[in-house]
């Protein structure tokens, strides 16, 4: 817990030891049970205590662990999104594509839609790439632009 958190969590731990001891000895300060008193109440608040500086934590990590996601999501759009223009580019250069090139887009391409989606965005021109990829004539098998039989 924070700094202040603890402060008040501890000042009204004492108060509460105080009013419980001042009730059970009833004001003698040398009862015995004194002793024994501030025993059980410092034992049960360092358990509170310990319970929920523990579920203070596990949020905090739950929250680190969203953004962490959500950063990771980002990236994998952008690199994804960099990779299909590239691919994009290169196969319309060539003018053509073979059923292995356009299956390896495409998977790219739901990869990077299943993205999108679990972001909760969209990129419109990816999708008119898409349409460009599978538009392109299957490659005859002649060699051209770099490509051997």
């Amino acid at each position: 817990m924070e700094t202040y958190k603890s402060l008040i969590y501890w000042g009204v731990t004492s108060g509460i030891g105080y009013v419980v001891t001042a009730v059970l000895t009833e004001g003698d300060p040398r009862d015995d049970h004194v002793a024994t008193v501030w025993l059980i109440v410092l034992a049960i608040a360092l358990a509170i205590y310990v319970a929920l500086s523990g579920a203070a934590a596990a949020r905090r990590r739950e929250a680190e662990a969203k953004k962490h996601d959500e950063l990771v999501d980002s990236a994998l759009k952008v690199l994804l999104r960099q990779k299909l223009v590239s691919e994009h580019d290169r196969l319309v250069a060539l003018g053509d594509a073979d059923d292995t090139q356009r299956r390896a887009w495409m998977a790219s391409y739901e990869t990077y839609e299943s993205l999108c989606e679990a972001t909760g965005d969209h990129n419109g021109v990816v999708d008119a790439y898409k349409e460009d990829v599978l538009g392109l004539p299957p490659w005859d098998g002649t060699a051209r632009h770099g490509r051997e039989e």
